[in-house]
């Protein structure tokens, strides 16, 4: 890196690799760092390219390279974004003298299908330790994304017991929404709440005190000794998809989950559930008398 480092003042793209995999470390983008690393870095290292190359030989190589190791079209969708965001950023710093990239085309990606059921997560939920199982018992019934930037930074501030709701800044987008949960789950929240304060902690899903900065190996191990595969993100499609079996109509659910409208939720929850399609059926009326 240092004889990189020194190349700086000679070559853009020399520092433009070195900008790209410092960027990717930060991101916490380790499997896009080796991607790169694999088809794109070490070649800039060894020769100068000009924007026709750019656009017709290593741009497309990441996504030919990436398909032919089995790399779904959604990771590599993210690769590219990647890819144009730090471009992006060296043209705007003047380290590169074009973006080759600026106007690049998403692969297509099929629908995902979200065929886990709330079966899975109750026998998850039983080796969890209490911590966990308290974040989440929240992620579900506030619909919550996992992660530090929306469940774990969540504090009991948010919560207005005398409407029954909860507040909470969305980690995607930044924006609010407001859940409104069952009343079993916000009486423990209240019971939990005074705890807390009591001993001064204002996060509501912590460690015995202490924030939360990974629950990554708690839930493996848990998922392990289940005998089941599922990710924390799941919860929320579980979550989404229970509200939905159960009766309650889209644009709840979307409000619920902090989509703008209801096609985001329409389009994630396309599926049909049994319990749902015998529910609308049963409620049509009598043609006759």
């Amino acid at each position: 890196m240092s004889h990189l480092m020194d190349q700086l003042a000679l070559d853009c793209q020399y520092r433009l690799a070195a900008v790209t995999r410092e960027s990717a470390m930060k991101s916490r983008a380790l499997n896009y760092e080796l991607e790169f690393e694999r088809s794109f870095s070490r070649r800039l290292e060894r020769q100068r390219l000009d924007r026709k190359q750019w656009q017709d030989v290593i741009l497309p190589r990441i996504k030919n390279e990436a398909a032919m190791r089995g790399v779904t079209n959604d990771t590599i969708n993210h690769y590219q974004a990647y890819t144009k965001m730090i471009l992006s950023w060296g043209a705007d710093q003047q380290l590169i003298a074009f973006h080759p990239w600026r106007d690049f085309k998403k692969l297509k990606t099929a629908p995902r299908v979200h065929d886990v059921a709330l079966r899975d997560l109750r026998t998850v939920y039983a080796y969890l330790p209490d911590w966990l199982r308290w974040a989440v018992k929240t992620a579900f019934f506030l619909a919550l994304r996992p992660g530090l930037k929306e469940l774990f930074r969540l504090e009991w501030k948010a919560f207005n017991f005398r409407r029954g709701c909860v507040t909470v800044r969305q980690g995607k987008t930044g924006l609010l929404k407001t859940v409104y949960p069952c009343s079993a789950y916000m009486q423990e929240a209240r019971t939990r709440m005074e705890m807390d304060m009591a001993m001064g902690i204002m996060l509501v899903c912590h460690n015995n005190g202490s924030k939360v900065y990974s629950y990554h190996k708690a839930w493996l191990s848990a998922c392990r000794r289940a005998g089941v595969r599922l990710r924390f993100y799941d919860i929320r499609h579980i979550a989404a998809s229970e509200m939905l079996a159960r009766g309650a109509d889209l644009a709840s659910v979307a409000a619920q989950l902090g989509h703008t409208n209801t096609n985001t939720t329409g389009r994630t929850y396309a599926h049909v559930t049994a319990g749902g399609q015998e529910y609308a059926g049963s409620i049509m009326p009598l043609l006759e008398d």
